[in-house]
């Protein structure tokens, strides 16, 4: 699609200026032929009428651009309209007398009315010609005013957008030092007790970290991607708990392509192994969803994250950083247009439900898969 033609502001301002002046010669000489017909006059072809309001629009053609430059330059303040008013009357005078002498002077040369007529003239072009003026100087201080306004809407978006991205970027690089730490801290408690398990450990985190540094781009990843991401993260944490800890993934293959936010689901299943008691004795089970669903007529992808533990139900109320920055990104990045929702399970567990746009990627682009996610996919699949 083309872009629409846009005029400089200065042929902008000519072109708008010649149509309203032309526009007003025709009702004005439309108005005076009127008038002298309903009055009995002898009336003079209708041309006659409109060639003497060209000469009177003529002038006031070119003095519009002066009382614009007038209008901007001595612009009344709240607390100082005293002078610039005066100046103005002064100037609407002044100008309205000039283009009344120079509309004389070219109605003298075609048909001279007798020099005697001259004050007469200007008397009677006066009053108009300080209205003229005025209205000159009021439209250009609404068209700079509108423009200020509309500027200001502009600037004020642009500001809202950079500090909307801003905050997303922290969000965003708050996740990895979090999940740094905390991995960093289990290896260092395994590193002298089971220096096996530990090495599989850091080879993980390798990868992942990897994946974490790989240039993401800021529409999000695919939800294939996003997956194989978190398979990497729990293999880190099988390797901690064993068989006291078991993940699934159920992915229907019509939202495997659709964009979902980096490390989205990470915070989640993090917080669910934390709080649903994979440190105790009893095994963890944990269920990764993903389908397909509709909202209020729009495709949307239902994202779950539920578990068995006897202790989840506290990460509700935890508050911690995990959950703040997934509720935080979806706000900022769907502005509303999504779901969030933690809820108990029957005898025990949690259960996060996530709506968000069903967005594909776009076929002429690609899909942003940072390539060889099934191979990342069998890789994180595979424990050391």
């Amino acid at each position: 699609m083309r872009a629409p033609l846009r005029l400089p502001r200065a042929s902008a301002f000519w072109l708008g200026m010649t149509a309203g002046w032309a526009a007003y010669g025709l009702i004005l000489a439309r108005e005076q032929y009127a008038y002298d017909h309903l009055a009995g006059r002898s009336v003079s072809p209708f041309l006659a009428y409109l060639g003497r309001a060209g000469l009177d629009v003529g002038m006031w053609l070119w003095a519009t651009p002066l009382a614009v430059a007038l209008a901007r330059r001595f612009r009344n303040a709240r607390a100082r309209w005293i002078g610039p008013v005066a100046l103005h009357l002064v100037f609407g005078v002044a100008i309205a007398l000039a283009t009344a002498a120079a509309t004389y002077a070219l109605l003298w040369l075609l048909a001279p009315p007798g020099p005697h007529l001259l004050a007469t003239y200007l008397l009677f072009q006066l009053d108009p010609g300080v209205i003229v003026y005025a209205a000159i100087v009021a439209l250009t201080h609404a068209v700079d005013f509108y423009r200020w306004y509309s500027d200001q809407q502009v600037a004020a978006a642009t500001l809202q957008a950079d500090l909307s991205e801003a905050r997303l970027r922290i969000l965003a690089a708050q996740l990895q030092p979090h999940f740094l730490f905390n991995t960093l801290n289990v290896i260092a408690e395994l590193i002298h007790e089971d220096p096996e398990r530990a090495d599989g450990m850091i080879v993980r985190l390798g990868d992942l970290l990897r994946e974490s540094m790989s240039g993401v781009e800021e529409r999000g990843v695919t939800l294939e991607r996003e997956v194989a991401t978190l398979r990497a993260y729990v293999d880190i944490q099988q390797l901690r708990f064993r068989d006291r800890l078991h993940v699934s993934f159920d992915v229907a293959p019509e939202v495997r392509e659709a964009l979902v936010p980096h490390f989205l689901l990470q915070p989640l299943v993090e917080n669910a192994i934390r709080h649903g008691g994979a440190g105790s004795a009893q095994p963890l089970h944990v269920a990764v969803v993903a389908t397909a669903a509709e909202a209020a007529g729009r495709p949307r992808v239902h994202l779950q994250v539920a578990d068995d533990g006897a202790g989840s139900g506290e990460w509700r109320e935890s508050g911690g950083l995990g959950l703040r920055n997934v509720r935080a990104r979806l706000a900022h990045l769907f502005d509303g247009d999504c779901a969030f929702a933690l809820a108990s399970r029957v005898p025990h567990g949690t259960v996060c439900d996530l709506w968000i746009p069903h967005v594909p990627v776009e076929p002429a682009r690609g899909a942003p898969t940072g390539g060889g996610s099934a191979e990342r996919e069998e890789r994180a699949g595979r424990p050391s």
